[in-house]
């Protein structure tokens, strides 16, 4: 909860003060993103999800210059939420929505 919450927030907030029009998400908001319990050679990894689909309509900004900044947590088949790796996230999004670019920015090293 703290990547919808406070993280989201935060991001959201800097974006608008430096003048871009940001609104906030995370893969439940509008079933956005659907998952199931990803497993690893058999072994379950708890409330860890796998993309299944990606619903790109609810993330097409609503006007020109919308910035939508999504949460990775996202909705189960089973209806649990589920913590998503944020570039799977970020390049499932980017495909449903037929992006020619996906920009991903970094506070790790090399990447």
């Amino acid at each position: 909860m703290v990547l919808s919450g406070l993280v989201n927030t935060r991001v959201v907030r800097w974006l608008v003060n430096g003048g871009v029009d940001a609104i906030g998400l995370t893969g439940v908001d509008f079933n956005l993103v659907q998952v199931d319990r990803m497993q690893i050679d058999g072994a379950d990894l708890g409330f860890v999800g796998r993309i299944t689909a990606v619903r790109g309509a609810p993330a097409r900004p609503a006007g020109p210059g919308l910035v939508p900044v999504i949460s990775p947590v996202s909705l189960g088949e089973d209806g649990q939420t589920y913590n998503v790796n944020a570039d799977h996230v970020a390049a499932a999004v980017a495909h449903a929505l037929g992006a020619n670019q996906l920009v991903m920015v970094s506070n790790v090293p090399g990447c």
